[in-house]
């Protein structure tokens, strides 16, 4: 089937899933919708990242070129290259962009294409419908001062509660940005054109969200994820020479917890979309891949040696 035949496209991307920390390359049963989708779809065994980090790796999904060709390094963040989404736009596609990943951006030129590309913390505004930041510069940092502000000029119930719900979270360590990726996608979907949705879901990028109740706090010593988030945000790039203050193996229940999470939002997102009666594709891959050593003295990170930074794409097409 060509590509304009479909109705719906969806491109779902998992931040920082390694394929060996999935059923697909090891025996963790942490993905068990996914392992069962796989029976129905084509998955990709012999896919590999291009690069241990998301700006290179995102490039290369956009534009279909190796980092070599379009340039995107540590030292130059700007994408510059087509970009397949500009492509759907051009073929009469509507083109969404949730990203929970702050780098996936206009200002680093992945906003070309998209009638919206919204990231970060941004997605709890848009989710929450507080809609007058819409063309507004994200970036801000004081867009909370902002925001009460402008919606203090015509408050109304709706309003209300979406800045109640705004602050409520703004200083939560594990802000789910997926939830409001879902609440986004169910949001903006159309049965008078054809769409395409880009989706990045970071729960399994450290500090590795995973809600409370599907944490199975036995496994732990003590609260293993307040000390990894404390690590990440204090180092801001995950390794120490002082790893061995966490027990490696823990570090990697709380990883694979996250992809467990993130089997989870995926189900839901599918199932929203196994409702609709439209030709859809629905894609579901990683950018790359975390390494985290199997004893307690080794590093903690990406971005770091290329080859155990090993990634599977996982696609499922229905």
């Amino acid at each position: 089937m060509k590509i304009t035949e479909y109705d719906e496209i969806y491109l779902i991307v998992m931040d920082t899933v390694s394929a060996e920390s999935t059923p697909f390359a090891s025996n963790f049963e942490n993905m068990p919708f996914l392992s069962n989708m796989g029976n129905r779809g084509f998955l990709a065994k012999n896919c590999y990242s291009n690069s241990p980090w998301t700006l290179p790796s995102h490039a290369s999904i956009f534009s279909g070129l190796d980092p070599k060709e379009h340039g995107v390094s540590t030292k130059n963040k700007i994408f510059d290259q087509k970009s397949f989404v500009e492509v759907l736009s051009e073929q009469g596609f509507e083109t969404h962009g949730f990203s929970a990943n702050p780098l996936i951006s206009n200002e680093l030129g992945f906003g070309k294409g998209f009638k919206n590309l919204i990231n970060g913390e941004n997605l709890k505004f848009a989710a929450n419908n507080v809609s007058y930041l819409e063309n507004k510069d994200f970036s801000n940092r004081n867009k909370y001062l902002v925001t009460l502000k402008e919606l203090m000029k015509n408050l109304s119930f709706s309003s209300a509660k979406g800045l109640f719900n705004l602050f409520k979270n703004k200083f939560s360590t594990h802000d789910l940005k997926s939830e409001y990726i879902i609440d986004l996608v169910n949001k903006n979907r159309s049965n008078n054109s054809k769409q395409f949705f880009y989706l990045n879901l970071m729960d399994a990028h450290a500090p590795y969200n995973v809600p409370n109740q599907l944490l199975d706090t036995g496994k732990y010593t003590g609260d293993i994820r307040e000390k990894v988030s404390e690590e990440f945000l204090t180092e801001g790039f995950r390794w120490t020479k002082d790893f061995d203050k966490f027990k490696a193996s823990e570090v990697q229940k709380l990883y694979r917890d996250s992809i467990r999470y993130l089997d989870k939002v995926i189900k839901s997102i599918y199932d929203s979309v196994e409702q609709r009666d439209r030709k859809q594709l629905f894609i579901v891959t990683s950018d790359h891949g975390e390494m985290i050593k199997h004893d307690d003295t080794d590093i903690w990170a990406h971005q770091l040696e290329f080859g155990r930074e090993r990634s599977m794409f996982l696609s499922y097409l229905w």
